[in-house]
């Protein structure tokens, strides 16, 4: 039976099978971040030093999108088109917003107020003093490694040349893109944070520390003018194997 002039059609078509097969693609993307939270679980509890039940509460909130589809899907059958393109517009809107604010109250206002948080790391002014610390202490070697944690040391490393490689936690499993030994054949610098609610807690940390060639210690203004708020670093320069000559290497060098 042909269908009816103006009916819809049920054949289908090159416009039909490609809006399925991209919708398809991107729902299933959407729920690889569901997946990668549940493989991540330990190492986010240890790098966030979060509970049992802090991790239960946000995997749970998962389960929102359950209860949003329902009613969701009951609106897509009756409301128009139009009507929808203004509820996108508008959340999209909204979601920039919030963004561009929330970053803007962790960043700006935080520092302001006198607030350290993870998004007004002073992360660029580390770099630089680190750069002065090793041409000063190191001469013209090469620096291109960092050993430290992923938050603070990789933060760093991301404002220093792009050839600067992260020794992760001071331990060569977690950075399988480094060739066994790096540090010892190449030198480096082994960052320690030492700022109350942020100090890095890698095992091999401080015997990497302890065997450096030249120690000191960084200071550096955080947010506010409390001590307290502070950036307080302690940092080691491990030469190559064989190589010796570092400058200004005193037990308490502070910059």
């Amino acid at each position: 039976m042909s269908q009816p002039p103006g009916g819809p059609s049920k054949d289908w078509t090159f416009t039909s099978t490609y809006a399925l097969v991209f919708l398809t693609l991107v729902s299933t993307l959407n729920y690889f971040d569901r997946s990668v939270l549940s493989l991540m679980v330990q190492p986010i509890k240890k790098e966030f030093h979060a509970s049992d039940t802090t991790i239960g509460v946000i995997t749970s909130l998962i389960s929102i999108y359950a209860l949003v589809g329902v009613p969701i899907a009951w609106l897509a059958e009756r409301w128009s088109r139009r009507r929808w393109r203004g509820v996108v517009a508008t959340v999209v809107v909204l979601h920039v917003a919030g963004a561009l604010g929330q970053g803007w109250v962790d960043g700006v206002l935080s520092r302001r107020l006198g607030y350290i948080t993870r998004a007004n790391l002073p992360a660029g002014a580390v770099a630089d003093a680190l750069r002065a610390i090793w041409h000063d202490r190191a001469g013209d070697r090469p620096f291109r490694l960092l050993v430290g944690d992923t938050w603070f040391a990789g933060a760093v490393a991301l404002k220093m040349d792009p050839s600067m490689q992260l020794l992760i936690d001071g331990d060569e499993r977690n950075s399988p893109w480094l060739a066994p030994g790096a540090l010892e054949r190449e030198g480096g610098m082994v960052l320690i944070l030492d700022t109350q609610e942020f100090r890095s807690e890698g095992a091999l940390l401080e015997p990497r520390l302890a065997q450096a060639d030249c120690r000191g210690t960084l200071d550096i203004p955080w947010a506010g003018t409390d001590e307290r708020n502070s950036l307080r670093v302690r940092w080691g320069i491990v030469l190559p194997h064989g190589e010796h000559g570092a400058k200004n290497c005193g037990a308490h060098a502070r910059q």
